[in-house]
């Protein structure tokens, strides 16, 4: 996820964190670590979101787990020991194990990828502890029926107890993540724990409670004990309706100014939402600890803060010891905040029938979804990728509407790719309209077959010369024959995105496909076509492929000496010129000592150049193999029909 986009999605939809500049302080560097968002479309309207497709591998694994704590907890008897938590246990945890081969095969196609992994894994966690187990039930009635006993319990308990329960799930689903880290770090040694890990790990309570878990500010006293703060509820209680009651002082009018409320107004900014500027660390330090010159006994009582202790607040006994354990809390829930509103955008999807459906109603129309990764099933799944290179059709198609003044020729070479959508759908593949714009268009199939017949309908529907119908350009526009596409096929791993009207295409495969990612330009910007067009004409450029090197002798410049004549035949030997009339000098004598540094073996490994130049031949015998006929032979059968390229998959 681009961090705007992290930025303009998640931030609207959180309750505590009202801002960029909130978001950036609570996690500064989140939106990296982050895939980009998907455009769904559904029933209702398209809408953003972090499509998977791997939550029923994980629900039940978790679901196990999860019952395996809770029922414990539930019956009085403490969590997880150090031995049940030991790396060895770890290892051998299949929670633990699922996450490691989900982790691993989400590296192979993005480390962005990984965040899906625990997004998704707080997501379900939190629901589930939350008493949420509908999800649960579809995949495994029996499981759910198993976990609704412990958690009405535990919903009994009183905050203590119920703290200590949600504590000790957080830290055992934190250590069997940590534990997938290093299994799967074991298959890749580049594979490490994101930021993403940690600030959940950190916060604790993504994992435990959802977005809609708790009820600010009735939820604040066992928010805070399941973040570990020391500080009494009470207390705590009293710390946030002593800010509101600050934040109110700026809202009376004719009030005398002083230094406390002009620092508290910048503080708040434009922010007016009272929760949120309540639970903002700066704005809570400021108000708590310069109370007494915000406000007195009176407002403080009609807003609910205990007798006891409006005195130690506005006296200064204690008021800095509680607003640093407020302070903490504050920060704890607007993580805790951030982090589920994000996991709340992952929305599961899973195969039904000949179409796809998810949490959020069924999908509409088609998209890659097919393609996403990871999946659960022990690896990235390779894809067949058939690459049509059409570069210098689509530059002959420009220039002739480019003299015309109009831009149809390009669009009917775009309209001739785009009216294969139905055949690509019919054989269960997704189309790329992505590259299109420089001539190079892709689709993407599960199945061989798929790609090797879609392959030979394009060789039928772009066959050389190709013909394209323009309106305002006459019946017919013919494309020269050199305007030859070239049809390309290559297997392994393909990275699908969607924007809920086209799919994009990425991946070793496609970049296999349109031949190892190099681009072939026009004629005209290429230096090498364009020294070939002067050589042997404008007809003679290379339209795209590679060609080959001239058969020229080794680590030599195949262009070097192209532009001199070719040597003529050697002339009859002639009668020696006559000496001249006056004698010449005769040059100085070398010295007979030259300099030490000048030694013979230096000089030997340094013999004089000579130019090449091809052996002369008797005129009446062709050059077959010199490196010009090579050359005009290459560039010949690149003018052929076009050809489909099988290239081998990557290893």
């Amino acid at each position: 996820m681009d961090v705007l986009d992290f930025l303009k999605v998640v931030v609207p939809k959180c309750r505590l964190v009202t801002d960029s500049d909130d978001a950036l302080s609570v996690a500064p560097d989140l939106g990296f670590d982050l895939p980009p968002m998907t455009l769904l479309p559904l029933r209702d309207g398209p809408a953003l979101g972090l499509p998977v497709a791997f939550s029923n591998v994980l629900r039940t694994p978790l679901a196990e787990r999860l019952v395996a704590l809770l029922e414990p907890l539930a019956r009085g008897q403490g969590g997880e020991g150090a031995e049940e938590l030991s790396g060895a246990a770890m290892s051998r945890d299949p929670l633990a194990q699922t996450l490691a081969g989900l982790l691993i095969e989400a590296s192979q196609t993005s480390p962005q990828a990984c965040s899906l992994v625990l997004l998704e894994l707080a997501r379900q966690s939190s629901a589930i502890v939350d008493g949420d187990v509908e999800e649960l039930r579809a995949v495994s009635p029996a499981l759910a029926a198993r976990l609704a006993p412990p958690l009405t319990r535990l919903l009994d308990f009183e905050i203590p107890a119920r703290a200590a329960a949600l504590q000790s799930v957080s830290r055992s689903l934190s250590a069997r993540l940590s534990a997938a880290w290093s299994i799967a770090s074991q298959f890749d040694e580049g594979l490490a724990p994101s930021r993403l890990h940690q600030a959940l790990v950190r916060s604790r309570l993504p994992f435990v409670i959802p977005r809609e878990g708790l009820d600010l500010p009735g939820d604040l006293p066992l928010a805070a004990a399941a973040l570990g703060s020391p500080a009494e509820p009470a207390a705590l209680t009293g710390a946030f309706l002593a800010v509101r009651a600050a934040l109110a002082a700026l809202e009376i009018k004719g009030a005398a100014p002083n230094v406390a409320v002009a620092g508290l107004r910048d503080l708040c900014r434009d922010r007016r939402d009272p929760l949120a500027l309540a639970f903002d660390p700066q704005v809570a330090a400021w108000a708590l600890h310069g109370l007494a010159s915000l406000t007195d006994n009176k407002a403080l009582a009609q807003s609910g803060v205990p007798k006891e202790l409006v005195s130690a607040l506005l006296k200064g006994q204690g008021a800095a010891a509680l607003a640093t354990s407020y302070v903490e809390v504050c920060r704890g829930l607007r993580a805790w905040d951030l982090l589920t509103t994000l996991a709340e955008h992952v929305v599961p999807l899973t195969a039904q029938g000949s179409g796809w459906t998810s949490t959020r109603g069924p999908l509409l129309g088609t998209g890659p979804w097919a393609w996403l990764s990871p999946r659960g099933d022990g690896g990235a799944r390779n894809a067949f990728v058939v690459a049509l290179r059409a570069e210098r059709a689509l530059h002959d198609a420009a220039m002739i509407g480019r003299e015309s003044g109009s831009v149809a020729p390009v669009a009917a070479l775009h309209t001739r790719w785009t009216g294969l959508s139905a055949s690509v759908m019919r054989r269960g593949g997704v189309m790329s309209s992505g590259p299109g714009s420089i001539g190079r268009w892709v689709a993407a199939f599960l199945r061989e077959d798929d790609a090797t017949s879609f392959a030979e309908e394009l060789q039928k529907v772009f066959q050389s010369p190709i013909r394209l119908s323009v309106h305002g350009l006459g019946p017919e526009l013919t494309l020269a024959k050199e305007a030859a596409v070239q049809v390309r096929i290559a297997e392994g791993l393909v990275i699908a995105g969607w924007d809920g009207q086209a799919s994009a295409l990425s991946g070793p495969a496609v970049l296999d496909a349109l031949g190892g990612g190099v681009i072939v330009s026009s004629p005209r910007s290429n230096p090498v076509e364009e020294r070939l067009a002067t050589l042997f004409g404008e007809d003679a450029a290379p339209v795209g492929g590679d060609l080959g090197a001239p058969d020229l002798p080794p680590s030599r410049d195949p262009f070097l000496g192209f532009d001199e004549p070719p040597a003529a035949p050697p002339p009859k030997p002639a009668a020696p010129p006559p000496k001249p009339a006056a004698a010449t000098p005769k040059p100085a004598a070398a010295p007979q000592n030259p300099p030490r540094h000048q030694s013979l073996r230096r000089l030997r490994l340094r013999p004089p150049r000579r130019r090449w130049q091809p052996s002369p031949r008797p005129p009446s015998t062709p050059r077959t193999g010199s490196s010009a006929m090579t050359l005009r032979r290459r560039l010949a059968q690149a003018a052929r029909p076009p050809s489909i390229w099988r290239i081998p998959s990557r290893t």
